[in-house]
């Protein structure tokens, strides 16, 4: 029987073959709130500017510092929400790589049209975790540039879809590639079954691969880092 890993859903599925990433709202954090599932959290960019974003992001923290994450995010930038100035977007972004750093999880990122931001942040913080991109759309030029620094990336139902989806699989190395279902919808098993059927590749090794790299990648840190950072 296979185990299908999502590295990034908005949903659970009550089913026992799929292992997924859920992402949700720092005002869903709590005590119980992941039912031991593996959860990620953060202030995502279009909430940046919200007047509970501090408030939010310190759950956050206090989840992540706790061990109540697998991974910190969403967050990241968006340079098409003109109602989060792009400056606030950067600030809180950076607080979630330092809280990544001090924590040791990795960091879940949402950029839109921001490649060049986020690799000038990566050259910033320098990260001992990984930062993963959800939703990989990096532009032909700049993929190289994130995957030379082993960021990991992530691909759903709408990045398979676009013309040029097999030559970006192509260029992932296999250590670093993920697949999720996002918001969409679609099952887990068919974005398996689509990447493969671009890869030209079997399934089945497609699907121990990137349960490997979900592993490797949102297995819980047992060390926090020594670094500070307020929440």
């Amino acid at each position: 029987m296979r185990t299908w890993f999502d590295a990034h859903a908005h949903s659970r599925r009550p089913d026992h073959g799929i292992v997924a990433l859920v992402c949700l709202p720092p005002a869903a954090l709590g005590p119980s709130a992941d039912d031991g599932a593996p959860v990620c959290s953060g202030v995502h960019p279009w909430n940046s500017a919200s007047p509970d974003a501090t408030a939010d992001f310190g759950r956050v923290a206090r989840a992540a510092r706790e061990r109540r994450l697998a991974a910190i995010g969403e967050c990241g930038l968006d340079r098409f929400r003109l109602d989060a100035p792009f400056s606030v977007q950067m600030e809180v972004f950076l607080r979630h790589a330092r809280l990544a750093e001090e924590t040791g999880l990795p960091l879940v990122i949402h950029s839109v049209k921001t490649d060049s931001d986020i690799l000038a942040a990566h050259s910033s913080v320098r990260p001992e975790t990984r930062w993963v991109l959800h939703g990989f759309s990096a532009r032909p030029g700049n993929a190289g540039r994130f995957l030379e620094r082993g960021i990991a990336a992530s691909l759903g139902p709408r990045e398979l879809a676009r013309p040029r989806a097999a030559e970006t699989l192509r260029r992932i190395p296999s250590e670093l590639l993920l697949l999720e279902t996002d918001d969409s919808g679609v099952p887990i098993e068919d974005v398996h079954r689509k990447a493969a059927s671009l890869l030209e590749t079997d399934l089945d090794d497609l699907v121990r691969r990137v349960g490997e790299n979900w592993t490797r990648i949102f297995a819980p840190r047992a060390v926090p880092r020594a670094a500070s950072c307020s929440g």
